[in-house]
């Protein structure tokens, strides 16, 4: 996968994270355009930096951590098929690396398949957690978002080279 595909889907998931936010209600925490203070943190202590606010995070930094920490963990970057490829880079984004690629084996590469698993995972949540619930509309309104863009994007892509 190019390098312009990893920004054509960075391009929506920076749109759907918007900047900075600090809601006390969001398990997320303290985060900017998508990145948690304590990945934030993470990333600048690997990089022999002090701590600082995630609201300080330059666009280089932000770029960084998507490529290396989101979309080649994931192995997002290893998908041929460029849509379920959006789908599990913004899972991995949205809900953690490790659930983005357990939703993959668990879809076995299906990417209508993975996106009934996420909302079903966003279902999960409220259950568990019901002051969740505020959240459960705009998490499908992502994911459904996340469809149109990846096929709008990409569908011919892979229809020509797959």
């Amino acid at each position: 996968m190019s390098d312009e595909n990893f920004e054509k889907m960075l391009s929506f998931i920076l749109k759907a994270e918007g900047g900075y936010v600090n809601d006390r209600n969001d398990l997320g925490g303290e985060t900017n355009k998508g990145i948690t203070c304590a990945v934030y943190n993470k990333y600048r202590a690997g990089k022999g930096l002090k701590k600082q606010s995630v609201k300080y995070i330059s666009d280089k930094e932000v770029r960084e951590i998507y490529y290396n920490g989101y979309y080649k963990a994931s192995g997002a970057d290893r998908i041929k098929d460029l849509v379920l490829a959006m789908y599990v880079f913004d899972t991995a984004v949205n809900m953690g690396v490790s659930r983005a690629i357990s939703f993959l084996r668990e879809s076995e590469g299906d990417a209508e398949k993975f996106e009934e698993i996420r909302r079903k995972k966003y279902e999960a949540i409220v259950l568990a957690h019901p002051n969740q619930k505020r959240y459960l509309r705009g998490w499908n309104n992502r994911v459904s978002n996340l469809r149109n863009y990846a096929k709008g994007t990409f569908g011919t892509i892979q229809k020509i080279s797959g």
